[in-house]
């Protein structure tokens, strides 16, 4: 609002030119009585006033309703707080955020909605902003509506000073610092498939030099020979490993896993013999094989894993001993659960539980996250349950975990069953030995099909093998250390 005037004189000349034609017409006399005149000036003069004064009043009552719907209306939560930081004013989005409303946060302290371990660092904060005289920001885990925890950003400044009102912009950063640590994650992730391929690459090395040595061996040992069942046994092991480096290599280039049809139960009884060499002495391992048909689709390598991290899991939870049991069953698609709604579906529930310790419900919700762990720097990687998960999910099944402080943790997987020629994986047992490889030449390649694409073999270790077995079979050879090199015989060095 402008005023008409400026200043007490040019105030009087707009009443005097107001009453000319006004208060003099019904007073003549009042040019002849300098007091009457000086009083109608005054007059006029209150009249212009007091009609500013109820403009000004006007456009006041406009600019506050205006405000008040733009502070309700803001789309960041608003609250005004004391000294003793309890809410003096709060806008609607604040009010939907804290799960109240405008009126009920009235009175109320914001540090009510705090999670208790963030009890002092918030007075910390609030004496920083109340000392200062710009704009601060923290972030605090509050409890909002539905009682589901936040990650909320306070943005605050103090109004006037010391104990006076301070105001507050809240911010829900909980999405935004969920995005950020999957950024962090997929970073991490590349530098560990990097790291992946490199280490493929160096077991492929040593695998392959194993596999062939112990072929060799057997070459020599007659079948039922004391010696002969341990290195079929290396045998297995070597192939399983190899297949473990397989997996790495997937993992290092991102590529889709390629699941064959396995009886789970066959592959859970050849495991089982490993069990202890894990969990140790003091833990019973427990085998039930409920499902009659456990065909699935999965790799059995992903299997092994599977089993194996629930038992490091369960060695971790049980330090004075306790039981780990593995059990399979047929489950039905109208069971509750992820597996509701399948219509017509089977299912094979695959259970893995321990008596240990357990945990509690904030660790639970946080077991899938990866590179999430409880244990101490160096033992646990956090990637466990998380590789548990996604492979699982990969071949259409579900995972839940469930577990209560005291009485132990229980890993249920949900896989579809499958149709089609189930393959039965298994050791020789004693006695039942692959047939000796024929005299004419070796086999070299760790599971019947092409070598790892992790890397090649180191040439120098693979080019000693090669010719220590042609020598064993006394078979004539030239070596040549590379293809651009001419193949020469030992005589020739």
């Amino acid at each position: 609002m402008q005023l008409k005037w400026t200043d007490d004189a040019s105030l009087r000349r707009l009443a005097e030119e107001g009453i000319v034609n006004t208060a003099l017409d019904r007073a003549s006399d009042a040019r002849e009585d300098p007091l009457l005149y000086d009083l109608l000036v005054h007059q006029a003069e209150l009249e212009m006033q007091n009609e500013a004064l109820r403009d000004a009043q006007a456009e006041l009552a406009g600019a506050h309703e205006r405000y008040k719907l733009l502070f309700d209306k803001a789309p960041v939560a608003y609250v005004a707080l004391d000294g003793n930081c309890q809410i003096t004013a709060a806008n609607g989005r604040a009010a939907k955020l804290l799960g109240e409303t405008p009126r009920a946060l009235l009175g109320a302290r914001l540090t009510r909605f705090l999670v208790p371990d963030e009890a002092i660092p918030f007075e910390r904060y609030r004496r920083e902003v109340t000392e200062s005289s710009t704009a601060l920001g923290a972030e605090f885990t509050m409890i909002v509506a539905g009682g589901e925890r936040r990650e909320i950003r306070l943005e605050s400044m103090s109004c006037s000073g010391e104990g006076a009102e301070w105001c507050v912009a809240l911010t829900d950063v909980t999405t935004y610092n969920s995005m950020v640590r999957q950024l962090d994650h997929d970073e991490r992730l590349r530098a560990v498939q990097e790291r992946a391929s490199s280490i493929a690459h160096s077991l492929n090395n040593l695998l392959f030099s194993i596999q062939v040595h112990a072929e060799l061996a057997l070459r020599f040992i007659e079948p039922g020979a004391p010696g002969y069942a341990p290195l079929i046994r290396l045998q297995n092991s070597v192939r399983r490993c190899a297949a473990a480096t397989e997996q790495l290599t997937a993992f290092s280039r991102a590529e889709p896993d390629q699941p064959t049809i396995v009886d789970l139960n066959a592959v859970l009884s050849e495991l089982q013999p490993q069990l202890p060499s894990v969990l140790g002495d003091d833990i019973e391992s427990e085998l039930t094989l409920g499902a009659s048909d456990a065909a699935v689709r999965l790799d059995p390598v992903h299997i092994e894993q599977i089993v194996l991290t629930a038992a490091r899991n369960a060695r971790h939870a049980m330090p004075e001993g306790g039981v780990f049991r593995i059990e399979t069953a047929a489950a039905e698609s109208d069971e509750t659960g992820p597996m509701q709604g399948v219509a017509g579906a089977r299912f094979v529930r695959w259970t893995l539980s321990d008596t240990g310790t357990g945990m509690t419900e904030s660790t639970r919700e946080r077991a899938f996250e990866p590179f999430f762990t409880t244990k101490p720097p160096g033992v646990g990687t956090g990637l466990g349950l998380s590789t548990v998960k996604a492979a699982v999910e990969r071949n259409g099944g579900f995972v839940k975990l469930e577990s209560q402080l005291g009485r132990g943790t229980k890993l249920i997987i949900h896989l579809p069953c499958a149709t089609g020629t189930s393959y039965l994986p298994g050791s020789p047992k004693e006695g039942d030995y692959p047939e000796r490889p024929a005299p004419g030449g070796l086999e070299l390649d760790l599971r019947g099909r092409r070598r790892s694409r992790a890397g090649s073999r180191d040439p120098a270790a693979s080019r000693r093998v090669l010719c220590g077995g042609l020598d064993r079979q006394r078979g004539g050879r030239r070596r040549a250390d590379s293809g651009r090199e001419p193949p020469r015989s030992d005589r020739d060095e």
